[in-house]
């Protein structure tokens, strides 16, 4: 009889283990399965939001840009072709955008700056 139980017992207990690890698996593997798509979304919401904190970044250095620009134009009287010329430089050796993009943002801002509604910041030395 002792014998009998020295070899029963281990055999249930590996059985016991065995069906507690498959079952653990299982619900793991479920519950991996029914969030997937939950942080995928998450994943591609972070990606999106990185790619709009970016652009919002190089739109404030090329408007900064920009508006040192006009300030220098005018004591150099520099045209117009020079001052777009001379931004359009600037911002894409520090920024990532494109031509479109940098010829919209020095429209837009020349004509903010025309209404008034943006002017660059006197910057005393001491």
């Amino acid at each position: 009889m002792t014998t009998l139980l020295t070899t029963i017992i281990p055999d249930l207990g590996y059985i016991v283990i065995a069906s507690l690890f498959a079952l653990i698996s299982y619900y793991v593997k479920d519950f991996r399965k029914k969030h997937a798509n939950f942080i995928e979304e998450q994943e591609k919401a972070l990606k999106e939001k990185i790619g709009v904190d970016q652009y919002n970044m190089d739109k404030s250095i090329a408007t900064d840009i920009i508006l040192r620009i006009e300030e220098e134009a005018k004591g150099f009287n520099w045209d117009s072709e020079v001052k777009h010329s001379k931004a359009t430089e600037l911002i894409s050796k520090k920024t990532g955008l494109d031509a479109e993009s940098i010829y919209n943002l020095i429209k837009a801002t020349v004509t903010k700056i025309k209404m008034g509604q943006v002017k660059s910041e006197d910057k005393k030395v001491a």
